[in-house]
């Protein structure tokens, strides 16, 4: 299918929600699909570029991206929310190809002499442009990314996520600032809104790309941490609720790294780089947290609370969400990470008789991430204090 047919299939369709293209996509409407893609490939593609660089990679991240969608059109939960979807797989695909790349890289260095006098790597300011802006909560990420990355208008990316054009505008403002105040802190000042990136002509998605063995990886990849989400958010539903008490029911939803068949301290001739490489890619998780999740006689003098990590975090990146199902918000001031690099440290002001209830991460909100961008999975924590000193 030309470039041309795609331009003009999303100029004749650009009033259809995502969502009724996902439909007519799923009932085998090829040209669905096709709109899809010509409607969103721009932005994937400029992901694509801004982390791996132009030329073959970003063609590459662009194919996996659409091959996963194509492949989970079923299965696609909340198809209002595409753009940020594919925001997320674009992200993810296109920062471990650039990990491959790196670890080859390095190995390869490795092998050579190193040289005294070598220059000193310019900064990869589209690579850090990048990586701040996927630390975004999505309510943010996505107008930046349309508009900024994209270069569409206002109007287009409010009709585009279905939502009033001054609501657009008060996000694309605020997710601007806050990448403006990161960027003056990194000492680069406000890198990002030059303009989008120098057009290219937009790669034709191919259906049967995945005959190539670079695609097929990216893709297997990207399913297999999507598949992983889905698993973890089962498992949390059917047997992470615990009743503690009559009234004063709280949850408590206790994650642990899977068990791997093989010891971390088994020594088999040959492995023990897989093994390094398994723990290197699984994502961060909760191993800590003071109080305990499920404790119910905190003390509500307690002056500040603690959560570490499995890994070495981002800093500056979080993400507190409150679930109100069951409890209220822990209030408190601006949190901070330990010198340890993997404990987050909030001081609080709780109030006796109280239950919290706070997650570490959700599937939307998920700026708690490792220093190789890997978001922490989930972790909800709760907690209930107690009456209070002579009371």
């Amino acid at each position: 299918m030309s470039r041309t047919l795609l331009r003009t299939m999303a100029r004749l369709d650009t009033d259809a929600p995502d969502s009724i293209l996902i439909e007519r996509s799923r009932a085998g409407d090829p040209d669905a699909f096709a709109r899809i893609v010509a409607r969103h490939g721009p932005m994937v593609f400029a992901i694509a570029r801004r982390t791996v660089g132009d030329g073959p990679d970003a063609e590459d991240v662009f194919q996996a991206t659409f091959l996963v969608l194509f492949r989970r059109l079923k299965n696609l939960r909340d198809p209002d929310k595409l753009a940020a979807w594919l925001f997320g797989v674009a992200h993810r695909t296109a920062c471990d190809l650039r990990r491959s790349r790196n670890r080859r890289a390095n190995r390869l260095k490795s092998l050579t002499t190193a040289v005294a006098d070598a220059p000193i790597p310019e900064v990869d300011l589209p690579g850090l442009v990048q990586t701040e802006l996927a630390a975004l909560p999505d309510h943010y990420r996505v107008p930046v990314a349309l508009c900024d990355l994209d270069g569409r208008s206002r109007a287009d990316a409010a009709r585009l996520l279905n939502i009033p054009e001054g609501t657009l505008s008060s996000r694309l403002n605020t997710g601007r600032k806050r990448l403006a105040i990161r960027f003056q802190k990194l000492g680069y000042g406000n890198v990002l809104f030059a303009g989008p990136a120098p057009a290219l002509c937009l790669p034709e998605f191919d259906p049967q790309a995945s005959a190539n063995p670079a695609v097929q990886h990216l893709v297997n990849g990207a399913t297999q941490m999507l598949n992983w989400k889905i698993r973890w958010l089962s498992a949390t539903v059917a047997g992470g609720i615990l009743t503690l008490a009559a009234g004063t029911a709280m949850l408590a939803v206790a994650q642990a790294p899977p068990k791997s068949t093989t010891p971390a301290t088994m020594r088999v001739p040959g492995s023990d780089k897989l093994i390094d490489d398994r723990l290197a890619a699984a994502p961060p998780v909760v191993v800590k947290t003071v109080p305990e999740s499920g404790s119910e006689n905190v003390d509500p003098d307690l002056k500040e609370i603690r959560a570490t990590f499995s890994k070495k975090m981002i800093d500056k990146g979080w993400s507190f969400t409150t679930d109100e199902r069951y409890g209220e918000d822990i209030p408190g001031e601006k949190p901070a990470y330990d010198k340890d690099g993997k404990t987050i440290v909030r001081a609080v002001k709780l109030k006796p008789n109280t239950t919290y209830a706070v997650w570490l991460n959700t599937e939307k909100f998920d700026n708690f991430k490792d220093t190789s961008d890997r978001p922490a999975v989930p972790y909800l924590w709760v907690f209930r204090t107690g009456p209070g000193k002579g009371k």
